[in-house]
């Protein structure tokens, strides 16, 4: 890196350029043959009529409109035409044989089901998922949720939120959020905004709300609960629930003594009620937090003061349209980014957080130095080819003076 920084600024530019020609090259040459299927009133009726029919790779375009709640167990995409008109809610009238009339069916029926086979991706982007709001199994409210249990999802600009049960459920898999909402709505028992169990999330510009307590015999949600697992995030924000009768408010964050978190330029706000901590469990204090807001007490955990490297994107990659990504850092440090084609995970000796590219395409495209504030912007051009749409491009950002350095989560997604 020192070495890169002492050309000169000209022979700086001419490798960008280079490198960034080089990438989009790559792009080209690893664009596969998809079928793409549009979703609505010009193409199949159900988002699930068009997955029956998908292969890997494949993508599935959805009209604006309401569709039914679906199971995914191949990595395609699922992409809204429009991001925010489109809105998934569980449907009776696809309930297995025997369920309309059993409140037992209503107690494990309902969720969206997301399984990609172990080492590949799904991408969901710009979807609703919504609870249901109406009786739909003998009287009784089916509790819409999203539940993911194998391979890797990413979210991008999706909103999640369900009705008494936690909203987005990760077991045994891994995520990612990229601009998204995802909220548990009370008012029953400990419904959590988002619950990961045995997995690993990565998470930029998201907010996560846990469930409120309307009734005193209630606990309030959690805005992240962490059991077993990982969490790398940026400019997120997380908040408890809130008790309406004066008990202690939901925390913003649990993390048992086997997980742990590293996020930076975030915010985390315990619920109204009580004395309550934002932030709870054994794996606090092992954990890293940087450039962050983290209301405490005197009896409340914190994480250790890192220097964790923060990142943004401040708009979706477009085909022909600049891309830029911000991240944060020490003041005037120098900030690496490395681009790929397609996300991954690995350990990386003198880096504090897990890589999210996969290493076999990784590319360097910009080596920046922070200003006085710690900010670095970079910016490239997009080739405006058809061909790209569809494909992945991800960036994270490496920063420090000093191994071990630090990597931020990875920003990027579908090309458009």
């Amino acid at each position: 890196m020192d070495e890169f920084m002492r050309l000169p600024r000209l022979a700086r530019m001419d490798f960008l350029r280079a490198m960034c020609c080089l990438v989009a090259a790559a792009f080209v040459a690893s664009a596969a043959a998809q079928t793409t299927r549009v979703v609505g009133p010009a193409g199949l009726p159900q988002i699930r009529d068009a997955l029956a029919l998908s292969q890997p790779g494949d993508t599935v375009l959805v009209q604006s409109g309401t569709y039914a709640h679906f199971e995914l167990t191949v990595p395609v995409t699922v992409r809204a035409i429009q991001p925010g008109t489109v809105d998934v809610a569980y449907d009776p009238a696809i309930a297995g044989p025997g369920c309309l009339n059993t409140s037992l069916c209503a107690a494990f029926q309902g969720p969206t089901r997301l399984l990609p086979p172990a080492g590949t991706t799904a991408h969901l982007v710009g979807l609703r998922f919504v609870p249901n709001t109406v009786p739909a199994v003998a009287g009784i409210i089916v509790r819409h949720r999203v539940l993911v249990t194998s391979g890797r999802v990413v979210f991008d600009q999706c909103e999640l939120r369900a009705t008494g049960i936690s909203s987005l459920i990760v077991q045994n898999a891994t995520t990612h959020l990229l601009g998204c909402v995802v909220e548990g709505i009370g008012p029953f028992d400990l419904t959590h905004g988002c619950v990961l169990q045995s997995s690993s999330m990565t998470a930029v510009s998201t907010s996560f709300v846990g469930g409120a307590a309307l009734s005193a015999g209630f606990q309030p949600g959690v805005g992240i609960v962490l059991t077993q697992s990982r969490l790398h995030a940026s400019a997120i924000s997380s908040r408890g629930g809130d008790h309406a009768f004066g008990g202690v408010g939901g925390a913003a964050l649990s993390c048992d003594g086997a997980s742990q978190f590293d996020v930076s330029d975030s915010a985390f706000i315990a619920g109204l009620g009580g004395s309550a901590c934002p932030l709870t469990g054994l794996g606090v204090a092992s954990s890293r937090a940087a450039r962050s807001q983290v209301g405490q007490g005197p009896i409340c955990a914190v994480p250790l003061a890192a220097n964790v490297t923060g990142v943004s994107r401040p708009a979706p990659i477009v085909v022909g349209l600049p891309f830029s990504v911000a991240a944060t850092t020490g003041p005037l440090d120098p900030v690496a980014y490395f681009a790929a084609l397609q996300l991954g995970t690995a350990v990386v000796a003198n880096v504090r957080e897990r890589v999210s590219l996969e290493l076999g395409s990784v590319f360097l495209v910009g080596v920046l130095t922070a200003d006085s504030t710690g900010s670095s912007v970079a910016t490239w051009n997009v080739p405006s080819d058809p061909q790209l749409v569809g494909l992945q491009l991800w960036v994270q950002a490496l920063s420090g003076t000093a191994p071990p350095f630090s990597l931020s989560p990875p920003v990027g997604s579908i090309l458009r």
